[in-house]
């Protein structure tokens, strides 16, 4: 993926766009193999990956993600391949990175910022916030963390975990919120779609606040 603004409609259809060549090459792929480097589940017919909060068929080789008996929609339809094509099998780091630290993350950082920290301190308070984190916890089994004056780690896929820190901030200083990324998160996803799927939980956050 190339000229990727953080713009949510330009980034579905980006994702939309990449279907079709990740099918072609995952379809001339081991599915054990990837299934294995994936964290995911190959019974001789589907992977099966855990993806937020539910579990997602992908059959070989026409690779189409299923959820419930109902085709996935593009947006998780794209983070299950991308996942299921970049997967090494590196475990978690444990480490928390921002996205400036990620490969080429500095060319999307000040960008993914106003989408996702900036736009979260606009629109919730602390409370709002710890209310939305400690519900989304307890749907994807996330975790609360000790870092800042709030954080929070969600897992997203089986090796694909972002956290948020919140600094309620001081005198002369405002509140802060950033979204970061376990350190193995670039053996998983690229990075501007990882930037995408942070833009996501920002998403999952104001609604979960609301």
């Amino acid at each position: 993926m190339t000229g990727y603004d953080l713009d949510p409609k330009a980034s579905e259809k980006l994702l939309a766009q990449s279907l079709g060549p990740i099918r072609e090459e995952l379809a001339q792929a081991d599915p054990a193999l990837r299934a294995r480097a994936a964290g995911g589940v190959w019974d001789g017919e589907n992977i099966t990956l855990t993806c937020w909060d539910k579990d997602y068929t992908l059959s070989y080789p026409e690779l189409v993600a299923y959820c419930n008996g109902q085709e996935a929609n593009t947006f998780f339809q794209a983070i299950l391949l991308h996942y299921l094509k970049r997967a090494t099998g590196a475990p978690l780091a444990g480490r928390w990175v921002s996205l400036r630290e990620l490969p080429e993350g500095l060319f999307y950082v000040r960008a993914f910022q106003g989408y996702t920290g900036d736009r979260l301190v606009r629109n919730v308070d602390g409370a709002g916030l710890e209310k939305a984190c400690r519900k989304l916890a307890a749907l994807v089994g996330g975790s609360r963390g000790n870092l800042g004056d709030l954080f929070y780690s969600f897992p997203v896929l089986p090796r694909v975990v972002l956290g948020l820190i919140y600094w309620q901030g001081a005198e002369g200083f405002p509140p802060r919120i950033s979204i970061l990324f376990d350190a193995a998160s670039s053996d998983y996803l690229p990075t501007d779609v990882l930037a995408i799927v942070g833009s996501f939980v920002t998403g999952q956050l104001l609604r979960a606040a609301g």
